[in-house]
């Protein structure tokens, strides 16, 4: 499991306008299915949508990954 499978991605419930929460390990688990709490309304999101921002977030993490090792070196080595 990668850092990006614990973020939640919010969702608007199509049918009702509920607003809800389900976490990308979830979502990748079951095929991008999710079921509004409120109605029960299942709904698929959309693959290349979903995959777009799964990306996007993992290079976020990546990169914040990144400047949290240059900034530890830095100060190990006694720079600024």
């Amino acid at each position: 499991m990668s850092l990006i499978d614990t973020q939640n991605f919010n969702i608007t419930c199509g049918e009702c306008a509920h607003q809800f929460s389900q976490s990308v390990g979830d979502l990748k688990l079951n095929d991008r299915m999710t079921i509004c709490p409120e109605c029960g309304n299942s709904h698929q999101l959309d693959k290349a949508g979903f995959e777009a921002a799964v990306a996007e977030g993992e290079k976020q993490i990546e990169d914040l990954q990144a400047k949290v090792r240059s900034v530890g070196e830095n100060l190990f080595k006694g720079g600024n």
